[in-house]
């Protein structure tokens, strides 16, 4: 089994599992209650990375500790929040607007510190996303969900999200050991309290580095298991605008393929996720510097929507800007690309996808698993993209 205790020269992380935020153990008693959960059935050898159960919630929940229920097969497990009745198409995962949480195999209890909470606002809707991977030669079923612990809405003074640092937009070659770094840059001021590493069966080793006020402090350094991804707790740091995370990550692919950037088990990730206050407007660290490895890189790609743009019937296409809300209401493309990269040439709504086919008239599936006008693609100016 690898090692996976950190280097932290500067005591800023402990692996505690119950303590988060200096908070001490002469707490009342807590009460875990189920917030979402969902079965599933996956035969032999498949996977479905976009699974997803929408609950429109009845009443406004704060929630002060909240765990997966992982059985074999749950690669990952998403919750994200949508400004509907739940009447859209459910979709959501990693790159989900809105997204609040997420866990991989192996992640335990994630506390907030006394007075932050996750608000799920009355009204709207609650989208559970898992991603689920059979990899043995039986069908596999599960139940799969979220369990939390509430919060009084009177001791909560601000509210908590995530933020996602790491590149979108690589790919590995066959037979090598790879690293990839990427730095950003935050663009506004935020506390975090709790760092989850994640890639996915071809990373073997992960750092994260910040700069909080021109001070380098390693987060985490370690060797990197895919079945054992843990919540490591943080005593909060509170970042500025301009201050900047740092992702490391290395790969060795024995095998004959590339392997891009994508959501499947089978392809890779390279994320530094934060949990932090308050809450953010992107879930996307947008800011990237130079030499930042890709995704969020600011391109020079030219603008893909113009003004006057309303996407194809899926709304693929759609003119938007980050955190401006305009591909809520679309039938299927709910994500503004503005929301995860900076580049120019990200001004449209999309949807993820695995053929041409789920993206509507005049649009494309992009190896990164993501609809693009067609007419952008000729254009050849997708810098930054994911």
């Amino acid at each position: 089994m690898r090692s996976h205790l950190p280097v932290s020269a500067l005591g800023i992380l402990s692996l505690l599992p119950l303590s988060c935020g200096g908070e001490t153990k002469d707490t009342v008693p807590e009460t875990w209650t189920r917030l979402a959960e969902g079965s599933w059935t996956l035969e032999p050898g498949s996977e479905d990375a976009r699974w997803c159960k929408k609950i429109v919630l009845k009443e406004d929940v704060f929630v002060s500790a909240i765990r997966p229920v992982h059985p074999p097969g749950t690669h990952h497990t998403t919750l994200s929040l949508a400004t509907d009745d739940g009447k859209e198409t459910c979709g959501g995962g990693m790159f989900s607007t809105g997204l609040i949480y997420a866990a991989g195999a192996g992640t335990g209890d994630l506390r907030m510190p006394k007075g932050v909470a996750m608000k799920l606002t009355a009204g709207q809707a609650l989208q559970l996303n898992l991603h689920i991977y059979n990899a043995s030669t039986a069908p596999l079923s599960g139940l799969s969900g979220i369990d939390i612990v509430r919060a009084k809405a009177e001791e909560v003074t601000s509210e908590a999200d995530l933020l996602i640092s790491g590149p979108t937009n690589f790919a590995l070659p066959p037979g090598k050991k790879t690293t990839l770094s990427h730095t950003c840059a935050l663009a506004s001021d935020q506390t975090a309290f709790t760092l989850f590493p994640h890639m996915h069966q071809l990373g073997v080793h992960i750092k994260t580095t910040v700069t909080v006020g021109g001070t380098q402090m390693v987060l985490h350094d370690s060797e990197y298991d895919f079945e054992e991804q843990y919540l490591l707790p943080l005593s909060p740091i509170a970042f500025r605008a301009g201050d900047s995370i740092s992702t490391e990550c290395t790969y060795e692919n024995a095998g004959p393929k590339e392997v891009k950037f994508g959501e499947s088990s089978d392809t890779e990730m390279c994320f530094s996720i934060l949990f932090r206050y308050p809450r953010g407007k992107s879930t996307f660290c947008t800011g990237a510097t130079e030499g930042s490895g890709g995704g969020g890189d600011g391109g020079t790609g030219r603008p893909c929507a113009v003004p006057g743009d309303t996407g194809n019937e899926v709304g693929v296409g759609k003119l938007c800007s980050a955190g401006g809300g305009e591909c809520a209401g679309n039938t299927g493309a709910s994500l503004c690309i503005a929301d995860f990269t900076s580049s120019a040439f990200a001004n449209f709504c999309t949807l993820q996808c695995k053929a041409d086919a789920e993206c509507g008239a005049a649009a494309v599936c992009t190896s990164s698993n993501i609809c693009v006008p067609a007419k952008c693609v000729s254009d050849g100016g997708m810098g930054g993209v994911p």
